[in-house]
């Protein structure tokens, strides 16, 4: 690629363009999320069992056992520390970006990969993701093990022997233990190497495309398993096909330009997956060359929002959970490496921009990144799920602030977990239970022996002496 050496440093601003916006929605976060339903699930289930018991106890109609050690852990060393749980998907961000970086380098690199890092990076899916531990816990690990897999590949694509099987194998396997979209991994490398390959001559296409095939065992093995046999929550509901297309068409307009329109300021962020894209596809006179990573980014597209529209409980809630972010978020590493492939090879040979036009490149990013965050970050304080997780935050800095400013053993009236914390349908877990390894000096006792109590905002309540 033709170039001066500091137009050829470009990773580093891009990736530090990524990394600050994932630190202000940390902050962000910090100020206005807090743990939430499930979470109190896993601290209760850390103080009363044994870590091989919690392994291999199902969460809802999720059997994941990376899952739960990582949860875990995370609740044993560093009960209801809300910031430590916070970082740790921070971390998983990090090292995913990191991770994108090098693939995208890997896929030729130049101005084109900055434009998919930054987009992956800066997207406005993240907030919705990162705010809630328990769902992020899920799926930060999953396209962190995913992305080490697509790395791999591209490195040893031409020398696939029995240790690479191998540990592409052990990579599915991972993967599914901690989201069970790990299944489609099998399938992302056969449609990467198809996008990649697709132009060769017939025996090096094969060489590198037939051995991936022995990887797609244990995905249909696991399939089957768990929809026969797995012990986890089986929704008897039928799966009424109209309701399906109605929720993935949800899902591909919000993907295209749903949650890129920022109404605050009047700014049209519509076209900006589009443009990205279209753009990626114009080079040359070579948009055909690009019809091929199309093809295969639309089918692991939809292979992932079918397999989510078909599920009982998905429709069971209808189009409601096709609004939430957190479901596009898992998408966006595959937009990121698709799209990079859109553009034909010849875009390493383009000429990189020239000082102004760099500038002014980059004042867009620093414009598209700002406009992104205070999309996201008022997108989430105007939504149902937002105020929940603030009126959450509220109720959990309430509880601590009084605990803080009463040292000691405080004998405490039973009760539950209060709403604020814990929207679900459910029964929430006992204050005691959640409490149990970050707070063990306290006593819950019986209303006539308690001396305090606490109230729905989560404040400690003293309990009239004299009552």
């Amino acid at each position: 690629m033709k170039g001066s050496a500091w137009q050829h440093a470009l990773y580093r601003p891009a990736l530090a363009l990524a990394i600050v916006y994932a630190s202000l929605l940390y902050v962000f976060i910090l100020q206005h999320s807090g743990f939430y339903t499930d979470d109190f699930d896993r601290m209760v289930e850390a103080a009363h069992s044994s870590f091989w018991q919690a392994l291999w106890v199902p969460v809802d109609v999720h059997e994941v056992p990376g899952f739960k050690a990582l949860a875990y852990l995370s609740c044993r060393y560093a009960p209801l520390n809300f910031p430590w749980a916070i970082a740790e998907i921070a971390l998983l961000e990090l090292l995913s970006l990191l991770l994108m970086a090098r693939i995208l380098r890997r896929l030729g690199g130049g101005w084109p990969s900055q434009v998919m890092l930054f987009y992956y990076g800066a997207q406005v899916f993240l907030l919705g993701t990162m705010n809630w531990w328990a769902a992020s816990l899920h799926r930060m690990p999953y396209v962190l093990i995913c992305l080490l897999a697509f790395d791999r590949h591209l490195r040893d694509r031409d020398r696939i022997d029995r240790a690479y099987l191998v540990q592409q194998a052990l990579l599915v396997v991972l993967a599914t233990s901690f989201f069970e979209k790990g299944v489609f991994l099998p399938f992302y490398l056969l449609a990467l190497e198809m996008a990649l390959s697709w132009r060769q001559q017939q025996k090096l296409f094969s060489r590198r495309l037939y051995p991936l095939l022995l990887l797609t065992p244990w995905s249909l093995i696991y399939i089957l398993w768990y929809e026969f046999y797995a012990p986890v929550l089986h929704v008897a509901a039928p799966s009424h096909w109209a309701l399906t297309l109605a929720i993935v068409t949800i899902n591909l307009k919000i993907l295209w330009s749903g949650l890129w329109t920022f109404a605050v300021a009047r700014v049209p962020l519509d076209l900006a997956l589009p443009g990205v894209l279209l753009l990626a596809g114009w080079g040359r006179r070579r948009l055909w060359r690009a019809l091929i990573p199309a093809l295969m980014l639309i089918l692991t597209l939809l292979v992932n929002l079918f397999s989510v529209a078909v599920q009982p409980r998905t429709q069971i809630f209808g189009t409601q959970l096709a609004y939430a972010s957190r479901y596009y978020w898992d998408l966006q590493f595959l937009v990121a490496i698709f799209g990079r492939m859109l553009w034909s090879p010849a875009a390493d040979s383009w000429e990189l921009p020239g000082l102004p036009a760099l500038l002014l490149i980059y004042g867009l990013a620093l414009a598209y990144s700002g406009a992104s965050l205070t999309h996201a970050e008022t997108t989430f304080l105007r939504s149902e799920e937002g105020q929940r997780m603030q009126s959450a935050h509220d109720y959990l800095q309430n509880l601590r602030q009084d605990l803080a400013a009463h040292p000691g053993p405080l004998r405490l009236e039973e009760t539950t977990l209060g709403r604020r914390a814990y929207c679900c349908l459910a029964m929430p877990p006992r204050l005691a239970d959640v409490l149990a390894l970050s707070d063990p000096q306290l006593m819950f006792v019986p209303a006539a022996e308690a001396d305090w109590r606490l109230n729905a905002e989560g404040h400690l309540q003293r309990i009239d002496a004299a009552r």
